[in-house]
């Protein structure tokens, strides 16, 4: 029979994870932080439409805003990098996606359903 985690033992996990991301484009690197699921509420949140669709850009522009911590930037700082080439900063975003198990529409990534299912049958 399985032994369940303690609210207690799960929040003493560091799950949050930082990487260093190569910016060839920039000549240097920055920093970015998995996000955790307040901060992935938040930007979904701060990108929703009228309609409760999610608007892409604003996404993207939050999704900066709080996972990258090495220069940390302002929303307004992170709206001035989408000015900035679409590679570089597309590397980042998506590391922060990465990082974080979910897709740049807020939800969760698909590998993560799939581990999921993965360990429900288990």
């Amino acid at each position: 029979m399985a032994e369940f985690l303690t609210i207690e033992e799960i929040l003493a996990v560091q799950d949050i994870q930082d990487e260093v991301v190569e910016v060839p484009e920039w000549n240097g690197s920055v920093k970015v932080r998995s996000l955790t699921k307040a901060q992935q509420q938040q930007a979904r949140a701060r990108s929703l439409r009228k309609d409760n669709t999610v608007d892409q850009d604003k996404l993207e522009v939050a999704l900066l805003t709080a996972g990258l911590i090495e220069p940390k930037v302002t929303y307004e700082q992170a709206k001035q990098l989408c000015q900035k080439l679409a590679g570089a900063v597309d590397r980042i975003i998506l590391c922060i996606v990465r990082n974080s198990d979910v897709t740049l529409d807020g939800g969760v990534s698909a590998e993560a359903v799939d581990e999921a299912e993965r360990s429900f049958r288990e």
